[in-house]
């Protein structure tokens, strides 16, 4: 017997909520983006089945902010956070940490979040 899914296009819920930030694109960005702009990258992971059968999948959202300036970091990363937070009428969502980095001329604030149904 196969089990049943809910299996969800994450890209297309959090996409609203990460543009009205600042210019966003899932995987990649051309290296001619201009400064700030955000980058997303999601996968899933299937639980254990569950009595019925029916499971939802587990959600990894990574979310890159960057920006030239590191205020405008620090700034717009709270923002893509209280955005998404919006969204936990619909999701179960959760922060799992925030890193910074320095790289190729710009400040990289990393927000791993995971997202259930």
């Amino acid at each position: 017997m196969s089990s049943l899914s809910k299996l969800y296009n994450v890209g297309k819920l959090i996409y609203p909520k990460l543009s009205s930030v600042c210019s966003t694109y899932p995987l990649v960005a051309e290296n001619t983006t201009k400064f700030p702009f955000i980058i997303y990258r999601t996968s899933a992971t299937r639980p254990v089945d569950s009595k019925d059968g029916i499971y939802d999948w587990i959600y990894s959202v990574e979310i890159k902010v960057v920006s030239d300036k590191y205020d405008t970091v620090s700034d717009l990363s709270i923002q893509v956070v209280d955005n998404l937070l919006t969204l936990e009428d619909v999701i179960d969502m959760e922060v799992q940490d925030v890193s910074e980095d320095y790289m190729e001329d710009a400040y990289v604030r990393t927000i791993n979040i995971v997202i259930s149904k």
